[in-house]
């Protein structure tokens, strides 16, 4: 048998005036050779001659350096479709590399049939980051269409890398893996593929987890808050008002505050299910949040006057609204607050961002620095276990680490 290693590749330039274009470019291929035998692919690109020895004789910018970007990567995925081979030949070779990829065994089907079905569900976000994910995926293969076979722990890595040359955050990069991650999990579903090929978990590949810090407020930046007087009526009033009920109201996002009826409120309590995991859990429990007089009376101040079940608690959304509609309502809704409390927060001396997350980490923060159990915690955020509540306080514990630590020199 003859080793696969000696099947090579390089990317060459053409240099047959019959392929040149009228521009004076040549086009760019993939050469691979194995057992002497040369065979070229056409990649679909083309430069000048000095062009091409710029691309690999050193540092390139702007739209050579993007060009360098994809030809490296195609040249990398040659490789490792090479490695994968037991014994080498073109024809399974260009099975991989060029041939269309079936409908069942592909990728970028799996990733379209989400967006699909998320736009039949109207759930915007979620068909948002998944066409975002398939953008991505294009862009780094540099190839119509890929198969799962196509994905190793290698694959996984340079894309990872990629992502980072780019700019991208470890959270972005993240967002999309986990996004492939359940294309993986459907096709094994599916019967389209084995569990030998699923390249992520202990000892293949993790998905980066970002170091995005939570930032809660203390007691006393709460107490600078409440102290606050806006303008009545102001925007800063609502924003102040809309934002002190998150926090109140167990932490809750949003997106589910808007969504708030008043059938969800009964005999001194709020009860809903979180939007962002109701569609994940094989048992959906709902949030219990009992309603404080505070709370009253932002609703009243701010709320519907017609208190009829469907009717909505406070005036963000409408009946009829199209889920894109909803969505862009939802985002305009925590935006305002956001901006808003960004003023406030100069005014009274907050450096830290008050966000509507803010809020929620505000609340587990407290929660956790009074003594209250995690378990608890975790029931009244609607989190679905308790790991993710303790990922979720991993990063709240500072000024309480600071005032143990503090009692070392002063016991």
């Amino acid at each position: 048998m003859i080793s696969r290693s000696k099947a090579t590749v390089k990317i060459v330039l053409v240099h047959s005036s019959k392929k040149s274009k009228v521009d004076g470019k040549q086009l760019i291929q993939l050469r691979v050779t194995y057992n002497r035998k040369p065979k070229y692919y056409g990649l679909g690109y083309s430069v000048h001659e000095e062009d091409f020895h710029r691309l690999f004789a050193g540092q390139v910018r702007g739209e050579l350096r993007n060009l360098k970007i994809k030809l490296q990567r195609i040249e990398s995925l040659a490789n490792e479709i090479i490695q994968t081979l037991d014994v080498f030949s073109f024809a399974k070779f260009e099975k991989r590399f060029i041939h269309p990829v079936s409908g069942r065994n592909s990728v970028f089907s799996y990733l379209q049939n989400e967006i699909t079905i998320a736009q039949q569900e109207g759930r915007i976000k979620s068909k948002t980051m998944a066409n975002s994910s398939l953008n991505s995926f294009k862009e780094f293969s540099g190839r119509a269409d890929i198969t799962f076979d196509d994905i190793s722990v290698d694959w996984l890595r340079n894309y990872e890398k990629f992502m980072s040359e780019k700019g991208n955050s470890l959270t972005t990069a993240g967002m999309y893996l986990r996004t492939l991650r359940v294309a993986f999990n459907k096709a094994i579903c599916d019967g389209v593929i084995s569990n030998d090929v699923y390249p992520f978990g202990k000892n293949k590949y993790r998905i980066p987890v970002g170091n995005n810090p939570k930032k809660a407020i203390n007691r006393d930046e709460l107490q600078r808050l409440l102290n606050y007087q806006p303008t009545p009526g102001s925007k800063e009033d609502w924003a102040k008002d809309m934002w002190i009920f998150i926090l109140v109201c167990q932490g809750i996002n949003p997106k589910d505050l808007a969504s708030l009826k008043f059938k969800d409120m009964d005999s001194g309590s709020i009860s809903f299910y979180r939007s962002k995991t109701s569609r994940t859990r094989k048992q959906t429990r709902a949030v219990i949040v009992p309603v404080d007089d505070y709370m009253e009376q932002i609703i009243q101040k701010w709320g519907n006057s017609k208190h009829d079940p469907q009717s909505y608690v406070f005036k963000i959304l409408q009946p009829g609204l199209t889920p894109e509609q909803v969505d862009n309502r939802g985002h305009d809704f925590y935006s305002k607050i956001n901006s808003n409390m960004k003023s406030i927060a100069e005014k009274v001396g907050i450096s830290k961002k008050l966000t509507t997350m803010t809020a929620r980490h505000s609340y587990a923060s407290f929660l956790l620095h009074d003594g209250a159990p995690v378990k608890l915690i975790s029931e009244s955020m609607g989190h679905s276990n308790i790991r993710t509540t303790e990922n979720y306080l991993a990063s709240f514990g500072l000024d309480t680490q600071r005032e143990w630590n503090s009692r070392i020199l002063n016991p």
